[in-house]
This record gives structure tokens, C-alpha cells and sequence, in this order.
């Protein structure tokens, strides 16, 4: 009886022994359940909203933002320049005669347009419009206008030049007139003889930053014939 109680006792604690083990042993082989987490959405880059995200007004758009810079330089950072008052998207707001004649660009001027010849004239008006820093003094752009001539009498160019404000302006305006035979190197063309009875006509019309010149230069009467409705737009420019 004692050998069969200590059997029984044994017995009992092998069991435990191995149901404890086998408990373990679930414990460690048992999956444990992963919550599921959403993959990680990329970042927004900057002034971009996120997907779906309905427009902000005043966001910088394809059209707003600023153009590529070139490799290495430097961000720019700010609000974007002030459009300057007066110009259009691509240059300034001229309102040209509706006879005048789109011509092709040339280097350093922003428009070219012909204005039609007279009767007796050979050759069409040409009106052309450039811009240049604001600090260039006049009379240098003068003289330089005065060389493209042989002027009459053979006056010098600062008694040959008449110089005059062109009054009814947004903008300090100022109106040059040089007459003379145009040196054929002035000429956008083949070397030639001098057009002799030629008149140029300037517009400068000074803008903060910038000085725009509107030229007109052709045989003197077709010239004459619409220099008032050339300083009329001139005037004009707001």
C-alpha cells in the first residue's frame, strides 16, 4: 500500500510535470495577432496639399511659381516682384495705330512695327520700342541718336537735337526730333547711300527702375504724317 500511494504520488506530479510543459510550450508557439498599420504616405512637398485637398486662395500654382533656377544658385526667397505700372505681361502697354504693321523683333528691341509711307515717299516709317536702365542720362542716348545722322546745316547735335517734355503724361516723358540724311549704317539692311530728308522722332518715358524709348524714323513727311497719333499713344502709357 505504501508503494502504491508513493506510485500514485509520483504519477501525479509527472502529470503536472507535462501538462505544465505542454501549456508552456503554447504559450510560446502560439501566433500572436499584428495589428494591421496603414503604409506610410509620402510627405507633401512644400506648397503642395495633400491629395484631395480642395485650393487655397493666394497658393502658388504652376503658372505663379517661380521659375527653375540654375544649378547652384541660391534659393530665392520673398514675395515676387511688383509688376512695374505701365507695362504689359511682356513689355509696355503701347496702343499702336491700327494702319501700323507688326514686324519681326530685333536684338535689344521689344517691338517693331511700320507705319505707311505717304504718297511721294519711297520708304515706310519704322517705330521701334526698347527699354534701358533708368539711370542713363539723356544726352548721352542723344548724342548717340545725333551720330546716325549727317545733320543739316552741319549743326552740332546739341543744337541740331530739340529737346521738349511731352506734357499729358503718367510718367516724365520726353520728346527728341533730329533731321538730317539717315547714314545708311543706321540702316537695318545693306551698306548704301544716306536716305537723305529723314526724320527720327524719340519717346522716352521714364518708369522707377526702367527708362523706355519709342523711335520713330522715316523719310520726313511720312514722319509728319503721323507723329501725332505717335506721341498721342506715347502719352497715353499709363
Amino acid at each position: 500500500m505504501k508503494k502504491f500511494g508513493m506510485f500514485s504520488a509520483m504519477s501525479a506530479t509527472l502529470a503536472m510535470s507535462v501538462l505544465a510543459v505542454g501549456c508552456k510550450r503554447d504559450e510560446t508557439t502560439a501566433p500572436v495577432a499584428v495589428p494591421t498599420v496603414a503604409a506610410e504616405q509620402p510627405a507633401p512637398a512644400a506648397n503642395e496639399l495633400p491629395p484631395g485637398h480642395p485650393p487655397m486662395p493666394g497658393a502658388a500654382t504652376e503658372a505663379t511659381a517661380q521659375p527653375a533656377m540654375p544649378a547652384g544658385h541660391p534659393a530665392i526667397t520673398g514675395a515676387a516682384p511688383a509688376a512695374i505700372p505701365g507695362a504689359a505681361a511682356d513689355g509696355l502697354a503701347f496702343e499702336a495705330p491700327a494702319e501700323w504693321q507688326a514686324k519681326p523683333a530685333r536684338a535689344m528691341l521689344w517691338k517693331v512695327m511700320s507705319a505707311p509711307k505717304v504718297e511721294g515717299d519711297t520708304d515706310d516709317a519704322e517705330v521701334t520700342i526698347s527699354s534701358l536702365a533708368a539711370n542713363i542720362p539723356l544726352n548721352a542716348n542723344v548724342e548717340r541718336w545725333c551720330g546716325q545722322f549727317d545733320l543739316e546745316g552741319g549743326k552740332p547735335c546739341s543744337e541740331a537735337a530739340k529737346i521738349r517734355d511731352l506734357t499729358g503724361t503718367a510718367f516724365p516723358s520726353k520728346v527728341v526730333e533730329i533731321a538730317g540724311a539717315l547714314k545708311s549704317a543706321s540702316m537695318n539692311g545693306p551698306a548704301g547711300a544716306a536716305k537723305t530728308g529723314w526724320r527720327m522722332v524719340v519717346v522716352e518715358v521714364t518708369m522707377p527702375g526702367k527708362a523706355w524709348y519709342l523711335k520713330m524714323t522715316g523719310p520726313a513727311k511720312t514722319v509728319a504724317k503721323w507723329q501725332d497719333a505717335y506721341l498721342k499713344a506715347a502719352s497715353a502709357i499709363k
